[in-house]
């Protein structure tokens, strides 16, 4: 008896479900999906189609952790009085003076902790700017991405993200002499 694996999208089992969210309903159903002849069934991707979107979820996350992580900080820094205007570039910018200025009320205590958030910061800033050069890479050895290039006013994150995660260059078949065993 050979046993076939099918992968379904939760959307075509979910019809089936009967009752509460448990896990024994949800086998059910599943088993009930793959019964039926007229459930599609979702692709299985390649390890690299599974690494093209994993740089697309971590372009996704990093701009969010950016925003997130400096709107901490000007928080924080106005519960001591300190007002920084908006945007990145003048938190940038005013972040040494306020680490270095004695004039302002930020105690001591605080200093290290805020210094250390200044340059997970940067950090964010130059992961950010890596994988923007790292994506602009994959865009240009990509055969559909070369094709969107010719878009005019589509930059190269954009081209990235039109760009489906199935879209990845098969590699060439290795010979069966050198496939691991």
């Amino acid at each position: 008896m050979t046993i076939r694996s099918r992968s379904f999208l939760p959307r075509q089992w979910r019809h089936f479900a009967r009752g509460h969210k448990t896990d024994e309903n949800d086998a059910l159903a599943v088993a009930e999906a793959a019964c039926r002849p007229n459930v599609k069934v979702a692709p299985l991707k390649t390890v690299e189609q599974q690494g093209m979107q994993a740089v697309q979820r971590s372009r996704e996350l990093w701009p969010h952790q950016r925003v997130a992580l400096s709107n901490h900080i000007r928080g924080l820094l106005m519960e001591f009085g300190i007002v920084t205007p908006q945007g990145f570039t003048a938190l940038y910018r005013q972040m040494p003076e306020i680490l270095e200025g004695g004039e302002n009320e930020l105690p001591d205590l605080y200093r290290p902790m805020l210094h250390l958030l200044h340059q997970r910061l940067g950090g964010l800033r130059t992961d950010l700017e890596q994988l923007n050069e790292t994506v602009c890479t994959l865009v240009k050895e990509h055969p559909m991405g070369r094709r969107l290039t010719a878009l005019e006013g589509i930059g190269p994150v954009c081209r990235y993200c039109c760009m489906p995660p199935w879209a990845v260059v098969k590699p060439s078949p290795t010979p069966a002499s050198s496939r691991p065993v």
